[in-house]
């Protein structure tokens, strides 16, 4: 009996688990595509249509953890797979969720100090940045039909910067 016949019968003596493949039918893999497409379009609607103040994030999230659980149960196919698989998976899940959470509650506790700093340190617009909004802001309402009360229609004069270089001269205003 030569080597390679010896070895084929000695790993057919061993049990090493079959592998296993699974077929999904290309109608679910369709329907869980758009269902995913739906969910999608509900995260776009709820952000733009629907404001629920602070809930806007946890409504969010559990439309992301929705398509997420569906990518992972049938792309992924978890679904079929063994339980040690989902178990590890979840654990990992759990453990990510902890550590957010843990940052998230640190982050609450130093949010005062974070506002004092930023209304003690403003943050600074170039005036050239302000001077063009103002000139646009008359044509901007024109176009969506505003009827706020626009800036003045008399474009402000360009704001000279100065710049770091050290030369001077102020760069041209693109607008």
């Amino acid at each position: 009996m030569s080597h390679s016949n010896e070895h084929a019968e000695h790993a057919a003596g061993h049990d090493h688990g079959e592998a296993h493949q699974h077929v999904v039918p290309l109608s679910l893999l369709s329907g869980i595509l758009v269902l995913l497409l739906i969910l999608t379009g509900l995260t776009v609607f709820t952000a733009r249509e629907l404001h629920f103040g602070e809930w806007n994030l946890v409504i969010a999230m559990i439309i992301a953890c929705a398509k997420g659980t569906l990518v992972v149960l049938y792309f992924m196919h978890m679904r079929w797979e063994k339980m040690f698989n989902a178990i590890a998976l979840i654990t990992a899940l759990i453990f990510v969720t902890l550590f957010i959470s843990v940052s998230a509650l640190d982050s609450f506790q130093y949010e005062d100090n974070i506002n004092n700093y930023r209304a003690a340190n403003p943050t600074r617009v170039p005036q050239a940045i302000i001077s063009d909004a103002e000139v646009r802001a008359p044509e901007l309402a024109a176009e969506t039909g505003a009827d706020h009360e626009a800036a003045p229609s008399t474009p402000a004069a360009p704001a000279k910067e100065s710049h770091e270089s050290g030369d001077g001269a102020a760069a041209p205003h693109a607008g």
